[in-house]
């Protein structure tokens, strides 16, 4: 956690923008699923809602009253079987009664009696009579003779109205198992149909098994067709008779809805669309009610985006909360690192004050610059970690060089005097300027042991001054480069050493005996 709040608190903008980012995706998110779901839960209501409007069409054709009219005529009314079996005159005056008041009764527009034959032999009904016509091509009639009931949807090929023509098998004994002697048949128009279309507030169709809408509370589509227009589809619809002549010199035009999608998008709006069969036993197979809900009004899309914009902003208080949590935490972090920092410098601080403070002290107890500058360099090498270094000592101002006084870890002996202005070190002592070298891998200075030898990477040179008198020089390698506060510290020892000097400079003095270098120089 503490890893990703200083990440976090310093990357502050990028990580806003991400989150925007990431909201923005989340509400657009949101919103589609939202819309997705309440969708799908429309969809199915409207499933349903097909399914009992199914129901309510089954109970107006198939499963009503009329169809169980038919099956009882066709069982137990001895005058239809005498009209079918011609043993009685062709419109009897007894059985049109008869038919009257059962077709009064039901509402059908037609009531008739088909022999085996398919000739009608006697008809009830308004408009033209029927009698003598033979209707033997009519699937429903075939269907009868068959002994199968149905119900068949026809367009009248004179009256060009939209029918329904129900039919049952007329027997001649009292039981479906005997002889099947003609059928009962019966013609009633849509408006029943229709009523139950009118119930559904968006769009409702009647499919024929040719994909044709017959019937539809949009009248508008009415004779359109719903599946594409082949030539061998189109010769099949003029062949069967079924739509009269409808479609004898036109093609019918296309539903443009795509109905073979749950849900689909037209003129703008989002629709969802359920199905269903209705079992009428027509030969050309299963009627299908269809039942379309415009989406755009009963599941807008504001709404989802007011749920996406809802969870969004929840989802923001979430990563504001977050946020100030992770900032919180880290200020935390951060000031008890700062208080550890303080502490350790403060501790670092309290020891260099406590080594300087022992250093000056053992430097109070030498006699002269041969046993304090060893010493020095033996403290500096345990505090700083310096792996070679050299001091020179000007011993009075009179002196015209620098006498060495004191080495550590040099495998050659330096020169025991230095010029002042002679290589490096004569140069920072005639500066007066502290120099930091940084030493390339092939330097001529190496660093030697017993596991090795190394090149140091740092090279320092540093005069010993106080009060800008000149006392000496201190040359020091080591293999790291120190930081400042090591070269701040340093210089604090080499001002101490420099007070020790020039305290020994003014009360003691070098023993009266002459060396000489390499050069024939002699000592002060």
């Amino acid at each position: 956690m503490n890893r990703l709040a200083a990440l976090v608190v310093a990357h502050t903008r990028l990580f806003s923008l991400l989150a925007l980012f990431s909201l923005f995706l989340l509400i657009l998110l949101v919103t589609v699923v939202s819309r997705e779901y309440r969708e799908a839960s429309r969809l199915t209501l409207l499933t349903v809602q097909t399914e009992r409007m199914s129901v309510d069409l089954m109970a107006q054709t198939v499963n009503g009253n009329l169809m169980g009219a038919l099956h009882l005529l066709g069982l137990a009314d001895p005058q239809v079987k005498q009209d079918a079996l011609h043993s009685a005159p062709s419109g009897d005056t007894p059985l049109l009664r008869s038919l009257e008041q059962i077709g009064s009764a039901l509402e059908v527009t037609g009531l008739y009696v088909v022999d085996r034959q398919g000739e009608i032999h006697t008809f009830w009904g308004s408009g033209k009579s029927l009698t003598g016509v033979n209707v033997l091509f009519r699937p429903y009639v075939q269907n009868g003779l068959q002994g199968m009931s149905s119900v068949y949807a026809a367009v009248g090929t004179t009256s060009g109205e939209r029918t329904l023509y129900f039919a049952a098998p007329l027997y001649e004994g009292y039981t479906p198992f005997t002889p099947i002697i003609g059928v009962v048949a019966a013609r009633m128009n849509l408006l029943r149909i229709d009523r139950v279309l009118a119930n559904h507030s968006d769009i409702a169709l009647l499919l024929s098994p040719q994909g044709l809408i017959f019937a539809s509370n949009r009248p508008e589509w009415i004779a359109h067709r719903t599946v594409a227009a082949t030539p061998e589809w189109l010769q099949a619809i003029r062949s069967l008779k079924q739509f009269g002549t409808l479609f004898e010199h036109r093609e019918p035009e296309p539903f443009p809805v795509n109905l073979q999608l749950p849900i689909t998008e037209w003129n703008g709006n989002r629709y969802a669309i359920a199905r269903t069969s209705l079992q009428w036993q027509d030969p050309g197979g299963n009627w299908q009610l269809i039942l379309m809900e415009n989406l755009t009004h009963t599941v807008p899309l504001s709404e989802s985006v007011h749920i996406g914009l809802l969870v969004g902003s929840l989802a923001a208080l979430v990563l504001i909360s977050l946020f100030h949590v992770l900032q919180s935490h880290h200020r935390q972090q951060t000031a008890h690192l700062d208080l550890q920092r303080l502490l350790e410098e403060q501790a670092t601080v309290a020891n260099r004050k406590a080594q300087r403070a022992a250093l000056s002290l053992r430097l109070q107890q030498c006699q002269s610059p041969h046993e304090s500058a060893p010493l020095f360099l033996q403290a500096a090498h345990e505090q700083f970690a310096l792996l070679q270094g050299v001091i020179y000592v000007r011993e009075s101002d009179q002196c015209p060089y620098l006498q060495l006084v004191a080495t550590f870890a040099c495998q050659v002996r330096p020169a025991s005097q230095l010029l002042p202005g002679e290589g490096l070190l004569g140069q920072a002592f005639l500066e007066g300027k502290m120099r930091l070298l940084h030493m390339p891998e092939d330097s001529f200075c190496t660093i030697h042991s017993g596991l090795g030898d190394a090149r140091p990477s740092t090279l320092l040179l540093m005069p010993i001054t106080l009060n800008k008198s000149q006392l000496g020089l201190l040359e020091v390698a080591m293999l790291h480069q120190p930081s400042a506060s090591d070269v701040e510290e340093l210089q604090e020892w080499v001002t101490l050493l420099a007070l020790h000097l020039e305290l020994r400079r003014s009360h003691l003095s070098l023993p009266n005996s002459v060396t000489t270098d390499s050069q024939g120089r002699s000592a002060c």
